[in-house]
């Protein structure tokens, strides 16, 4: 079994793209299932949480092509507003909080993510696409992460998190003009990674309009089984009541069906 190992990164976050080396665990994935219950090298699952809790606001999951960031910089902010502004009428966007055209509005949720996040009940990411393919750290191979030129391109994360049972709930949305191009598809499993490999969850879901085809596909290639359907369970924005699919994934079938790798920063 390949062992875990620590790599260095430099968080590039401002214009000049300047910033101070960060240690993290790179965790790899493991070619065989671990009976162990720890979440981070030497860390009881237990910890976990809290871990992610304290976490600075340059924590973030990369990727070959993505950088999931937190809600942070300003200028990172503005382009996410800006992106989904654009969207925020779209009916496929009806049931993202922040997706609005007010400013105001999408500053107090972008406050509600902080809070959230530093109470352990939500860990939601902006996806940042990088200008080039990442390459894997080697060693202790310092990487610099550079996110000030990066575009955002949705938002992905842990919704809601139910410690007690090891659940999480997955949420994410790409913009329009980013559709089929896999960026989802990859921004998941960066997720799934912090869910089961990071905070050792036990079960993740992923929920959505019961009539959203795409997500559903989506779902499903990336190993979710469908589990049933809450009937007009969720009111939208325009008043409408949906239907919702439910779908999940349990840890063992994460690390059986290839687990994927994505690097703490």
């Amino acid at each position: 079994m390949e062992r875990s190992r620590v790599a260095r990164f430099r968080v590039m976050t401002n214009d000049a793209c300047e910033a101070s080396c960060v240690d993290s665990c790179a965790l790899e994935e493991e070619e065989e299932p671990s009976s162990s219950s720890q979440s981070l090298p030497g860390c009881p699952s237990s910890l976990a949480i809290p871990f992610v809790r304290a976490a600075s606001s340059s924590f973030a999951l990369a990727t070959p092509q993505l950088v999931l960031a937190r809600f942070d910089a300003d200028h990172v902010n503005t382009k996410l507003f800006d992106a989904v502004s654009e969207e925020a009428h779209d009916e496929r966007m009806r049931v993202i909080p922040f997706a609005t055209d007010d400013r105001s509005h999408f500053d107090a949720h972008v406050a509600r993510e902080y809070a959230l996040w530093s109470r352990g009940e939500r860990f939601n990411f902006v996806i940042l696409q990088r200008k080039e393919l990442a390459s894997e750290p080697a060693g202790d191979e310092e990487t610099d992460v550079c996110i000030a030129n990066a575009d955002p391109v949705g938002c992905a994360g842990i919704v809601d998190v139910d410690a007690g049972h090891g659940v999480v709930q997955i949420g994410l949305f790409t913009l329009r003009d980013k559709e089929g191009k896999g960026l989802a598809a990859e921004a998941l499993r960066a997720v799934e990674y912090m869910t089961f490999d990071v905070l050792g969850m036990h079960r993740s879901e992923l929920r959505t309009d019961a009539a959203n085809v795409r997500c559903a596909r989506l779902a499903e290639r990336g190993g979710y089984q469908r589990e049933g359907v809450l009937r007009e369970n969720f009111v939208a924005r325009n008043g409408q009541r949906n239907n919702t699919a439910i779908f999940g994934k349990l840890r063992e079938e994460w690390r059986g069906g290839g687990a994927w790798k994505a690097y703490l920063v």
